[in-house]
């Protein structure tokens, strides 16, 4: 309500008066500094070392394999610019370490059993081995199926069968 009134009353009080511009003032230099590393450090010492930088420090924790209390990131990265005054986010391992990502199941299909299983140990899988009988002769000796499929997410350390194709009536495979 008060508004319309000041403005009435400005309006009358200028009257006739000359409009005049703010005056251009550059913006102030704001001045920076290069972000050291603390990764690896102690939350202390990362602390002494942004201060003597003139940056601050936000901490949070999560898992890592760093030991409990060691940095294991930092944001923004060392060698970035920053504002003096600005803080750095910091992450201290709890101890924990973290659970193991999901990996793509490499595709072993048509592979021979002993290429099949190099590729997938040397994805961090544990593999299985067994046999289904096929009457295609271009199917002996290869994989003709998989579990998990090829490009499905699974954890290193899981297992994947491979079933490796045997022409009915031959002898079975030396291990």
């Amino acid at each position: 309500m008060s508004a319309p009134v000041w403005h009435r009353y400005m309006m009358a009080v200028l009257a006739g008066a000359p409009i005049e511009r703010f005056p251009y003032a550059p913006p102030p230099r704001v001045r920076t500094t290069h972000v050291p590393n603390v990764v690896g450090k102690t939350t202390v010492a990362a602390e002494a070392i942004l201060t003597q930088s003139k940056l601050g420090m936000i901490t949070k924790t999560g898992p890592s394999s760093q030991p409990k209390g060691v940095i294991f990131k930092q944001s923004p990265g060392a060698g970035a610019s920053a504002p003096l005054g600005s803080a750095v986010t910091v992450w201290v391992s709890n101890g924990k370490k973290p659970p193991p990502q999901e990996v793509k199941v490499p595709n072993v299909m048509g592979k021979t059993k002993q290429d099949a299983k190099s590729i997938l140990q040397a994805a961090g899988f544990h593999v299985t081995v067994e046999q289904a009988e096929v009457s295609d002769p271009a199917q002996d000796g290869v994989v003709i199926s998989q579990t998990p499929v090829g490009g499905a997410k699974a954890k290193p350390g899981s297992t994947v069968m491979i079933i490796v194709g045997k022409l009915k009536g031959s002898p079975p495979p030396p291990h």
